[in-house]
Order: structure tokens, then sequence, then C-alpha cells
């Protein structure tokens, strides 16, 4: 029997305690100082710009319109979570984990979530520009309307990864293959792939990102 490739949703509680503004933002802070885990909670309006919350750890949980720019999340775990038009841009995520998550409208311009875990999660609709995934795992994952561009993915794993109508010019995938991946209607143009382009080596495109490609492999197409 063929595996389950599709990612599975988030699991949330039948309730959730609302917190918003100031009074989320207090809570998020405080639990992550004591490194005790926020749960069954719906956070609305927080901002936590600039704060340090490493090793936060967010269970069955809807986050909607947070604020996190600049902010240290390192090691920052996000379990059955639901997150909505949060922002993240510029901060620090390196070995995050991020499991039966959906994100959608947010943004993360230039952050980092280097070394950072994937699993069964969605990014929709996200901005995600100048953001850094070396040496990351995607596992069971989706990307649907996004936008990577310049976003760097190199020495990257990326196992039953799906992404449909997102943009990853300019991007890097140094050593992270790509073989048997559907990249059709996302753009490409620009994107590295590595020495002599191993990591292109068995993608899957479309007759406009092939003549793209021919053109990044020195190869004239005439008719």
């Amino acid at each position: 029997m063929a595996a389950n490739t599709t990612p599975r949703p988030p699991v949330l509680p039948a309730q959730l305690t609302l917190l918003q503004g100031s009074e989320a933002a207090l809570q998020i802070y405080q639990a992550a100082a004591r490194e005790d885990p926020l749960e069954q909670l719906q956070l609305k309006n927080a901002d936590l710009c600039g704060e340090v919350l490493q090793h936060a750890v967010f269970r069955g949980c809807v986050l909607e319109n947070c604020r996190f720019a600049s902010a240290d999340l390192t090691r920052a775990a996000f379990t059955d979570c639901v997150l909505k038009n949060c922002d993240f841009s510029g901060a620090k995520l390196p070995e995050s984990y991020f499991c039966r998550c959906t994100l959608t409208g947010c943004k993360a311009l230039g952050a980092n979530f280097a070394e950072s875990r994937l699993f069964d999660t969605v990014i929709q609709n996200g901005m995600l520009r100048y953001a850094c995934f070396d040496q990351s795992k995607w596992e069971r994952t989706a990307v649907r309307g996004s936008c990577f561009a310049e976003a760097m993915f190199n020495h990257t794993r990326l196992l039953h990864w799906a992404v449909q109508d997102t943009d990853f010019s300019g991007a890097s995938f140094a050593a992270t293959p790509l073989k048997g991946l559907d990249l059709r209607g996302c753009r490409l143009d620009g994107a590295g792939f590595g020495e002599e382009h191993r990591s292109l080596r068995g993608a899957v495109v479309d007759w406009a990102q092939a003549a793209e490609l021919a053109r990044l492999l020195g190869i004239v197409i005439k008719d």
C-alpha cells in the first residue's frame, strides 16, 4: 500500500480560551520565559516584535494577526496549530518545529528557519521572500500560492513536498535533491540549483519552465 503523502490537518480542541492584545502577548512571553507550553488558546493581535521567546511551545492553538517580527524564536515548537496573518519578518526560528500546522496569509520576510523541521504542514498565500531554510527538513508538506523568491533551501530534505502556484524566482536549492518533485506552474527564473545544476535532476517542470531552465543550462532553443 502506498504511503499517504497528504499533510494531516491540525487537531484542535473543541473549545479554545480567547486572549487578545496585550493579555495574549504577556501570556506568550511569560510562558516562553518559563518554558511552559501554551495549550488550547486562541491568541489574537499579540505584538511580540523583538522579544526573546526561545523554546516557546504552542499546542492546539490558533494564532491570528500576531506579530513576531525580529523576535528570537529559536527552537520554538508549533504542534496542531493554525496561524492566520501572522508576521515573522526578520525573526530567528533556527531549529524550530512545525507539526500538523496550517499557515495562511503569514509573512516571514528574511526570517531564519535554518535547521527547522516541518511535518504535515501547509503554507498558503504566504510571503517568505529572502527566508532561510538551509539544512531544514520538510515531510508531507504543501505550499500554495506563496512567495519564496530569493529564499534559501540549501542542503534541505524535501520529502513528499507538494507545491502549487508558488514563486521561487532567485531561490537557491544547492545540494537539495528535487527529483520527483512537481514544480509545474511555479516561477523558477533566476533560481540556483547548485554545482552543474545537479539538484534539478529528475524534477517535473512544464514547457515554459523547460525553456527558461534550458537557458540556465546554456542550451539554445531554435524553431
